[in-house]
């Protein structure tokens, strides 16, 4: 299982360090300036603010976790295809934003399926882990000494054999199922609440709803205004290995975007 695992970590990871740091490359040899690939990767940046937390809600609500990263895969494997028709900025627009709906929320539904393992004793995560920063290292050295012998166009191969092999690792996932959440006790952490306090009743939700903000407003660059209000919130809900797909979306964005710097 720790195999399988590491694969998938390895094929995210990897199309990451190639896409990060080489595809302004690839839309330049498309025509794109400056100013168009600036407006298309924010663009893509506020979709990945959004995308991760609604499919996230979604899984949480079916007890899903590798059918929805399998079915991310292919939508992010197919979409990326159409990048060999698209042409000008306004197509190159529409399919990057269907680029990050699709890819985004991957790696942090994988994370938390692996979470979910971890959890369970069932392995290493730090193991496991381990091969994303491998990947992403690979991919950005071995991309950079590519496409220096190759040329830009190289860049959307790369891009797809590393989402290839992403479809491949997706299938091999565990089909870990947590209790979907219309199946339980309401909230987050409710089980474990009496129905007034924090984690229960309308209270409690609104309460979740609060903290689910506050990580927005901080993965947007807030949090330097308020910079411990979320995580000294956490303790209301319980452990963060009971925490739901959803809320492990939005808090790997808060994670990325404040210690981007």
């Amino acid at each position: 299982m720790t195999l399988r695992l590491a694969f998938f970590y390895a094929a995210a990871f990897g199309f990451v360090g190639i896409s990060l740091p080489f595809w302004p490359v690839w839309l330049t040899d498309k025509g794109l300036d400056a100013a168009e690939i600036g407006l298309l990767i924010t663009a893509g940046t506020w979709v990945r603010i959004a995308a991760p937390t609604m499919i996230a809600h979604l899984a949480d609500r079916r007890g899903e976790r590798k059918r929805v990263v399998v079915l991310l895969a292919l939508a992010a494997f197919a979409v990326h295809l159409l990048f060999l028709a698209a042409e000008g900025f306004a197509a190159l627009l529409a399919v990057s934003i269907l680029v990050a709906i699709a890819f985004t929320p991957i790696i942090p539904m994988g994370e938390n399926l692996v979470l979910l393992l971890s959890r369970e004793g069932r392995i290493d995560y730090g193991r496991v882990r381990l091969w994303g920063s491998v990947a992403f290292i690979a991919g950005a050295v071995l991309g950079g000494r590519i496409l220096v012998e190759a040329g830009p166009p190289v860049i959307l191969v790369m891009v797809l054999a590393t989402l290839g092999l992403g479809v491949l690792a997706a299938f091999t996932l565990p089909d870990v199922r947590p209790p979907p959440a219309r199946q339980r006790t309401g909230g987050v952490a409710r089980a474990r609440r009496p129905a007034g306090g924090p984690g229960g009743g309308r209270a409690g939700r609104a309460a979740q709803a609060r903290l689910l903000l506050n990580l927005f407003v901080d993965a947007l660059g807030f949090t330097r205004v308020r910079p411990s209000a979320p995580s000294a919130r956490l303790g209301e809900f319980g452990e963060p290995s009971e925490f739901s797909g959803e809320w492990h979306a939005c808090h790997f964005l808060h994670l990325c975007y404040t210690h981007a710097d």
